[in-house]
Parts: structure tokens; C-alpha cells; sequence
């Protein structure tokens, strides 16, 4: 294989498919797939969980194949100079030799042969959907789900399309977020999967704003598919929880406050907060709560915000980090939070909804005592 190509648009596709994870006992992971044919450069990751494929068209001199180790690669091609042309040769020994004004490095690779095949998919069940669209949903969610390797089920999103409607649903059984979103037409079929938390993240990253997405559902696979980029995933197999039951229904307190004015309260009140002592206490009266926090051996802070509320007098308690987590999902400059008791939990909604978009979380008080 021989090929050539300019620094930016070679460092810009590695990058695309550089799969963040774990150390793992089998080197071909480490690697990422180069296959030079017909003047394009196909690239490929794979941590056997999620796959991604992009492609990058440039001068091919001798069509051919190698897998390289994809940090070293990235690091090479990163520190070579600006604007400047890319030649990567290798010869039968698998060995590449990657040279670029009068910078030559030789890395060493392996085989194509040992790279584990790129999933196969049925494209039957798929539908379109805007990557603006879903690059929010996920954004709006995602900080929900949970990193409890005991709660499997939870490591990834809901992901319901139905209709003219798709909704995204997380929790960690802290908190639950829901987001629903109208689309423009119907679609055919309707789907209910869970996606893993570490695909979502990559779509979020990989995939462009504006753009048009195909998503697939293969028996137990996921896959989003635009112009640049195929990303594959497995789904998490089994019953997400009955997140209708967890969204209270009879909360009648109900408060409106500025959005921006309640994060920074919170976040100046986390300042007195530690790992264990992880509570900010909220006493709320006519038009007007007092938020205090108290962390032993450290102080404690005190701060009162103006609301509108109406109602009676009452006191509970939530984890600032997960309050502050949902409030920097809202755009709106007000937010309803609806109440029942203190030991019931609350929900909180923007103050008015984006059109054609319903978002919420209910969020779990903690016990002070």
C-alpha cells in the first residue's frame, strides 16, 4: 500500500474513529484499519462493542491494507508539520514507513486479516432523522444514565420512536430525564431499544450538526449511518424500567424561578458541600426559598433567592450536582419545579416548552436526617 494526502484531512479522519476505551488484552483493538482502493482510504475502529467506518478520498499509488496502532499513528500524524503532504508506504512486512517533508518514521503493524470483520446489518427497519435533533436529545439525557456496572440496564438511554414522536428516557434511579420530540412526517415502524451511553456519546461527537442521519435496528444492533461516518453499536438487551410509574402526578406546589439565578445559588451552596455530606437543604416560603448546606470540620453557607409561590410552607433537600446538572440543560430563563413533600420526589420542567419538544426530570429529594 502506498498513499498520499495532506496532513489535516489524514489527522481529522483518525480522529474521527479514535474509540476511547479500556486497556484490552487483544493488540488488533488498539489498532485502526487503513484500506487504500480506487483513490479512497477507508478507515476503521473496533472495541467489538462499537464499530466505526469513515472514509477519506486521496491519491492512491498501490492499493493495499494495514492496521496500525491507532494512538501512536495519531500522535505521528498530529506533530507533523502544517499544510504539508502525508506519504505512508508498507511493505510486505507490514511495516509502514510514513514520511512528510524530512520527518520519516517506521511503525510497525499488523495484518488486515487479523482485524475483526465490520458488522454486517439488514437495512429493512431504519428511519431519518436530523442529527440537530438527536445530538440534543442526547445532550439533554445522557448525564442521567448511570455508571453503576451493577445496574447494566441503566448504562444506557431509552429509545422510543413511534409515530411522529421520538423520545429519549435515562435515569440512574436518582433521577429520571425524558425528552420527546415531534418529527416533521410519521414514521413506517416504531421501535423501543437501549442504547449504550458510550455510543451516544460518539454519535454526539462524530456526527456534524445538520445533517441527515439513517439509523438502522438490526435484531441487537444500532446503526447511525450519514454521508461521512457509519457508527455500529450493540444494543443493552433487556427491560429498561417502567419510567411512566417514577414521574409523580399529584405534585401541587409549585414554584417558577429564574434559571440562571437558581444555578448559581446552587453552586455557590456546593462550595460547602463534600463527597459525604452531598445535600443542599431548600426551606421554602411565601415567594422565596433558603438554600444552606453544612459539611462538619469544613462550614457551611447560607443564601435566599426570590421565587413566585404560593403555597405552604415546607422544606426538603436535594444533591446540588444533580439539580445543577438538569438546570444547564434548560434553555429557558424560568423553570417550574412542582412538589408534593419532602420526601417525595420533584420535577422540573423549563417554564415554557420549546415547540414541538416536551422535557422534564424527576429528581429524588435526600434525606437529611
Amino acid at each position: 500500500m502506498k498513499i498520499k494526502t495532506k496532513k489535516e484531512s489524514l489527522l481529522e479522519s483518525i480522529q474521527l474513529i479514535s474509540i476511547s476505551s479500556p486497556k484490552t488484552i487483544l493488540p488488533i483493538l488498539s489498532t485502526i484499519l487503513l484500506e487504500a482502493k480506487e483513490n479512497k482510504l477507508t478507515l476503521m475502529a473496533t472495541d467489538l462493542e462499537l464499530s466505526i467506518k469513515t472514509h477519506l478520498e486521496l491519491e492512491v499509488i498501490t492499493e493495499g491494507s494495514i492496521c496500525l496502532p491507532l494512538k501512536k499513528l495519531s500522535e505521528i500524524i498530529r506533530e507533523l508539520e502544517a499544510q504539508e503532504d502525508v506519504l505512508i508506504e508498507v511493505d510486505e512486512n507490514n511495516r509502514a514507513v510514513i514520511s512528510s517533508k524530512e520527518s520519516v518514521f517506521h511503525l510497525f503493524g499488523l495484518p488486515k486479516e487479523d482485524f475483526p470483520l465490520f458488522p454486517e446489518y439488514e437495512k429493512e427497519k431504519f428511519f431519518k432523522i436530523s442529527s440537530t435533533l438527536i445530538k440534543e436529545m442526547i445532550k439533554k439525557t445522557i448525564f442521567a444514565t448511570s455508571i453503576d456496572e451493577t445496574h447494566y440496564i441503566l448504562k444506557g438511554v431509552l429509545f422510543v420512536v413511534q409515530d411522529n414522536q421520538c423520545k429519549m428516557v435515562a435515569t440512574d434511579k436518582h433521577r429520571l430525564v425524558l425528552i420527546k420530540k415531534t418529527l416533521p412526517e410519521n414514521l413506517t415502524e416504531g421501535s423501543e431499544v437501549i442504547i449504550p451511553t458510550k455510543v451516544l456519546t460518539e454519535v454526539n461527537r462524530i456526527i456534524k450538526e445538520n445533517k441527515d442521519i439513517d439509523i438502522f435496528l438490526d435484531k441487537n444492533k444500532i446503526v447511525f449511518q450519514t454521508d461521512e461516518v457509519i457508527i455500529i453499536s450493540k444494543l443493552i438487551e433487556g427491560k429498561f424500567p417502567d419510567y411512566e410509574r417514577v414521574i409523580p402526578k399529584e405534585n401541587d406546589k409549585i414554584l417558577k424561578i429564574n434559571n440562571q439565578r437558581l444555578f448559581s445559588t446552587c453552586r455557590r451552596i456546593d462550595l460547602m458541600t463534600s463527597e459525604n455530606t452531598n445535600i443542599v437543604k431548600l426551606d421554602i416560603a411565601k415567594n422565596k426559598i433558603n438554600f444552606s448546606s453544612n459539611t462538619p470540620n469544613l462550614g457551611d453557607a447560607w443564601e435566599e433567592l426570590e421565587i413566585d409561590y404560593e403555597g405552604e410552607d415546607m422544606q426538603i433537600a436535594f444533591n446540588p450536582k444533580y439539580l445543577m446538572d438538569v438546570l444547564k440543560n434548560i434553555e429557558h430563563e424560568e423553570i417550574i419545579i412542582s412538589l408534593k413533600n419532602s420526601s417525595s420526589s420533584g420535577i422540573i420542567k423549563p417554564g415554557a416548552e420549546k415547540e414541538g419538544e416536551d422535557y422534564l426530570c424527576v429528581l429524588m429529594p435526600v434525606r437529611t436526617a
